[in-house]
């Protein structure tokens, strides 16, 4: 990223969003206060260049940067926000009024660049702080230092380059369970598209989380009331993009969310003819220190949403019966009921039938949930996470 860059997204981020500081709240207005005694207030008239923090109800305005100087000139070597905190608030018997300054520079540091690669910028933060303080100044110290690292990393994840989610299933293309592969018994990729969303989007994809369908796009799933939003269908090119609307720490711990289903006929080789490839991409931005969790829970996530779909369309109507433990009963034991084949209890108890481990690994595997009814993938299908962006979408 540019300095330019990188300062729009610490403005954008750290500034008018409270830089994912646990509990903070920011409350915006315009530095436009041509009344203050204040000379460097008065100079710098900016839109959202004050904003006062919720609870500790302190107030900081920025009174200098240089977006005159650099406004024609993206490309510039180095930028710069100074501000500087103008009521201490909660921290006014703490803190000395009015000395409380900050200094932030971007810049490109020419000492730092990776012959490899001359197509991307690395920017330099440098993020000065003074003040004084009436009592305990060790611990103010240490405050303030944790708060800048905090947002400093912050701020890293939420400006890094998005982690991409891939992965590849094939679907026997023949309606309703047919056997053959004639032009007649064939989904069209529109008949799948439309499968997907009725399935995937409108019944939950046999996941058992309880949600709510608010509208023809958007569903809130409860917990943790994660909305999520259709952005477009293209039914003639099989394309389908989604996204995350309210991601955070409560319910979804990423920055920025893109999903992207792609359906395609496969037509490389004569034995797959009658198949469609299902590419399902999801681009995200982990919040800081969630990289792994998150990697894992949206991999657990598309698994088995693209299992349950697979067995959808594959076995429409497949249930699974509910007997008593293996060794129950006999052959001859007693169905409880039944369950969805294509729901996730449903390939949980079709994977126990078909398990022939061991008594122990079997055993072991009660204490790894995230390994219950997950199968093997068939030979071109699989999952692989990458860094990058995914296409943008085609507003047309």
């Amino acid at each position: 990223m540019t300095p330019f860059e990188t300062k729009d997204a610490w403005m954008s981020y750290q500034w008018e969003q409270g830089g994912g500081l646990p509990g903070v709240i920011v409350l915006l207005s315009d530095n436009d206060d041509n009344n203050s005694n204040d000379v460097e207030m008065v100079k710098t008239q900016k839109k959202n260049g004050k904003r006062r923090l919720f609870p500790i109800w302190m107030e900081e305005v920025i009174v200098d940067d240089n977006d005159d100087d650099n406004k024609s000139n993206k490309q510039a070597q180095e930028e710069t926000i100074r501000y500087k905190v103008t009521d201490t608030g909660l921290f006014s018997t703490e803190l000395e009024n009015n000395s409380h300054s900050a200094l932030v520079r971007f810049f490109v540091d020419n000492n730092d660049k990776n012959p490899s690669n001359t197509t991307t910028t690395t920017t330099t933060m440098v993020w000065d702080v003074t003040f004084q303080s009436k009592s305990r100044p060790e611990l103010w110290k240490s405050i303030t230092q944790q708060n800048i690292q905090t947002a400093t990393d912050n701020l890293a994840s939420y400006s890094a380059t998005p982690y991409v989610y891939t992965r590849i299933t094939k679907l026997k293309n023949g309606k309703s369970g047919s056997s053959t592969a004639s032009s007649a018994n064939e989904n069209s990729i529109e008949d799948v598209v439309n499968q997907w969303t009725n399935f995937i989007w409108k019944q939950g994809g046999g996941l058992p989380v309880p949600f709510v369908t608010l509208n023809e796009k958007d569903r809130m799933v409860i917990p943790p009331f994660l909305l999520e939003r259709i952005v477009s269908v293209d039914e003639q090119k099989g394309v389908i993009y989604y996204t995350v609307v309210n991601p955070g720490l409560f319910t979804y711990q990423v920055h920025s969310h893109l999903g992207k289903v792609t359906f395609r006929k496969i037509t490389d080789n004569d034995d797959d003819d009658d198949m469609i490839e299902m590419i399902w991409e999801v681009e995200i931005r982990p919040l800081s220190n969630f990289e792994s969790f998150v990697q894992f829970f949206t991999s657990g996530i598309i698994s088995t949403l693209a299992r349950n779909f697979k067995c959808h369309l594959e076995e429409p109507g497949a249930m699974v019966s509910v007997k008593p433990p293996r060794g129950g009963g006999g052959d001859g034991a007693k169905t409880f009921g039944e369950i969805p084949k294509s729901s996730w209890l449903g390939g949980v108890l079709r994977a126990h039938m078909m398990d022939d481990r061991s008594t122990l690994e079997q055993t072991i595997s009660l204490f790894q949930p995230w390994t219950w009814g997950r199968c093997t993938d068939d030979e071109g299908e699989g999952e692989e996470w990458s860094r990058g962006f995914l296409q943008e979408i085609d507003e047309n």
